[in-house]
């Protein structure tokens, strides 16, 4: 029953994902904002029950987290995202690197909701973390100071979780930052490195990581 409706959603996201990539037409036919609005939401939960509609439209989904959509539809889409991981891991699997892009949103309440989600998932197990730790670590650095208190409190339970997961995702946290951020200021590079070191307190821990380092 629910596949009838299938096609005639997906028709209204296209155009809704047409609308918010096309400068032109961004402004064009308001009245059919809620349409999109709940089409959008509901090819989303279309999603969570089939894995089937889910591979098929994975593409679309991410589409419209990197279009001009408003913030409120964006923020539902990252909950949604939250509920595949779960329901279909080895599916998103894949998508690791779109959903930690969600950390660097222009819109500071997208990057709020990308924060807790994501941060929710690494802390039950259902989100791998490696050097992706950089991203959330460049919230640090963050304008909204929410969100700053929200990345000390992540990188806290984390290493509550275990006292060698900062320390074995310090090097290649260095790595990136000094690879893919070449725009950060000194400062801004030591307060993120700071931020990590200080769970790296014991005596065996910091010399095996100086000479990796080295």
């Amino acid at each position: 029953m629910l596949g009838r409706f299938t096609p005639l959603i997906k028709g209204v996201v296209n155009e809704a994902l047409l609308r918010y990539t096309t400068p032109e037409s961004a402004l064009k036919a308001p009245q059919l904002v809620m349409i999109e609005r709940s089409a959008i939401l509901a090819l989303s939960k279309f999603m969570c029950v089939s894995p089937r509609i889910c591979a098929e439209n994975l593409d679309l989904l991410f589409k419209l987290l990197h279009s001009n959509i408003e913030f409120g539809v964006k923020m539902n889409i990252i909950i949604t995202v939250a509920d595949l991981v779960n329901r279909f891991p080895n599916q998103l699997n894949e998508r690791n690197k779109e959903i930690f892009m969600l950390l660097h949103d222009s819109k500071v309440h997208v990057r709020q909701q990308a924060l807790m989600v994501i941060t929710h998932l690494i802390l039950n197990d259902m989100l791998k973390l490696q050097g992706e730790i950089v991203d959330i670590c460049m919230l640090l650095e963050d304008e909204d100071e929410r969100i700053k208190d929200q990345v000390k409190l992540f990188l806290h339970e984390l290493h509550s979780k275990g006292n060698h997961i900062i320390y074995n995702l310090f090097p290649k946290a260095i790595s990136r930052l000094s690879k893919e951020f070449d725009h950060l200021q000194k400062e801004e590079f030591e307060n993120i490195a700071r931020n990590l070191l200080k769970y790296i307190n014991k005596d065996t821990q910091t010399m095996t990581l100086l000479e990796r380092l080295c």
